[in-house]
């Protein structure tokens, strides 16, 4: 700007003046809609427009959408929850604890969505955020449990108290909360030893008869995609894949301990870089054993895995 002439810069200048000074007028136009005594149609109107707005400017309505967040009217709550949720992580503050109380709200739709912000916002959570969802972290709702246990993993991870409470929700009752924790976890260390018992388990876990169609449907689709996660795991790192999977071999749980043989052997036969490995590392003398296992299963699964590993 400064090669320009000093009347075009003066031109400018004024024009970004009067943008401001009109951008901040429809911005306390925008909050006075959001008054506790104004129609809900025109304040879920007002949350939109200032959710779209990519002015810092926006943020002086924070306090009015907040207020909003516990309206009585779930479409007004769950605007103000949405138009909270994007400017502060448009303009990267740090998150706030009514979004975080949100994740318990009533309507499902609003969870969803202050789920949605508050993880990504995790690393930049209020200080209170941490011990209300430490409070929750035993919700009745499994998926409020799922929600709150994979921030906290997202949140602080390596806090010994978070990290105690998510090895505790791996054994959950819950066959989606066990999973999404696990994925949470493997995320935040990717250490492989950890994690790929618990996938085996999930695997291999036979679905309850007793729940809803929708329920079994969606725990066949994760095992599928455990699958997938679990081969490409193999193919992507085969030597961490095999050194995690043998000590599996010795597990006491004979659901780990067949899936371990099987899996071993569909690595061994993904690569040849794999295949080498499984010679190196022996693992055909380390499969041989359970050909005598006391559980059928676990010999049909080993010699599945043998017959896949090379000679």
């Amino acid at each position: 700007m400064a090669s320009l002439p000093a009347a075009i810069r003066c031109l400018l200048i004024l024009l970004l003046i009067c943008s401001t000074s009109d951008a901040n007028d429809e911005i306390k136009a925008l909050i006075g809609q959001l008054g506790k005594g104004v129609p809900a149609g025109d304040r879920v109107a007002a949350a939109k427009k200032l959710r779209d707005m990519e002015t810092r400017e926006a943020l002086g309505a924070i306090d009015a959408l907040e207020n909003n967040c516990t309206d009585d009217n779930a479409d007004v709550r769950n605007a103000a929850v949405l138009a909270l949720g994007t400017l502060l992580d448009r303009f990267e503050q740090p998150c706030h604890l009514s979004l975080v109380r949100a994740m318990f709200d009533a309507d499902p739709l609003i969870r969803t969505h202050a789920d949605l912000f508050v993880r990504l916002m995790a690393k930049r959570l209020p200080e209170d955020a941490v011990p209300l969802l430490l409070s929750q972290a035993a919700h009745r709702d499994p998926s409020i449990r799922s929600s709150v246990l994979e921030t906290l993993a997202a949140a602080a991870g390596d806090d010994p108290t978070i990290r105690a409470v998510l090895r505790q929700a791996v054994h959950d009752r819950d066959y989606m909360v066990r999973n999404n924790v696990i994925v949470a976890l493997f995320k935040q260390t990717g250490d492989l030893s950890a994690a790929v018992s618990h996938w085996l388990m999930l695997l291999d876990e036979p679905g309850n008869a007793d729940a809803a169609k929708f329920e079994s449907e969606r725990q066949q689709f994760v095992q599928i995609g455990i699958a997938q996660h679990v081969r490409n795991l193999g193919l992507q790192r085969p030597k961490e894949m095999i050194n995690a999977l043998i000590p599996l071999l010795k597990d006491e749980s004979p659901v780990v301990r067949g899936a371990a043989a099987r899996t071993l052997g569909a690595i061994a036969n993904d690569s040849d870089e794999a295949r080498r490995l499984a010679v190196k590392l022996r693992v055909r003398e380390e499969l041989k054993p359970l050909l005598d296992d006391s559980v059928e299963n676990v010999r049909a699964n080993a010699a599945v895995g043998l017959d896949r590993l090379p000679k």
